[in-house]
């Protein structure tokens, strides 16, 4: 895929909850920038359901990391055939980060469904909150967690 321009920003989210299930959302985050909107739930008390959308109709994503430097991110995007991806990286530096898979590490998300429309893209998606991979970082319920987000 060439990606031509893309954005960045920086978010410090706090994703506590102590209810379990995902019949209604246990938090959102909207930032205008990007029409960005995040929304989660928890369908264990191991793992997270995030539900993402951003303006971006090339690839959307975030990341869980002050910055691009080591940041765990999740991207997604759906090709010219409809076919959607959902995928886990990590990013070592500014620039195009390296699927997880291809570092020795594991992909520890999985797709429920990605969607593209002519206004944006939105994905969904599950983690564990502590997965073990060492290209991964842990998602706190008791603290923030800074957050990357980017589009194209």
């Amino acid at each position: 895929m060439n990606i031509v321009a893309s954005v960045i920003l920086f978010a410090t989210v706090t994703l506590a909850s102590s209810v379990y299930g995902c019949d209604t959302a246990a938090g959102t985050y909207n930032n205008e920038k990007g029409s960005f909107t995040m929304s989660w739930c928890y369908p264990s008390d191991d793992s997270i359901q995030l539900t993402v959308s951003l303006a971006g109709t090339a690839y959307i994503g975030i990341g869980f990391g002050g910055s691009m430097y080591e940041a765990d991110i999740i991207a997604g995007w759906v090709d010219s055939n409809g076919n959607g991806t959902i995928s886990d990286y990590y990013s070592e530096q500014e620039g195009k980060p390296q699927e997880d898979v291809s570092l020795g590490g594991s992909n520890d998300v999985a797709a429920i469904s990605i969607s593209k429309s002519d206004v944006g893209t939105s994905m969904i998606f599950t983690r564990k909150l502590i997965t073990g991979d060492k290209y991964d970082k842990d998602i706190s319920l008791t603290g923030v967690n800074d957050m990357v987000y980017a589009w194209a």
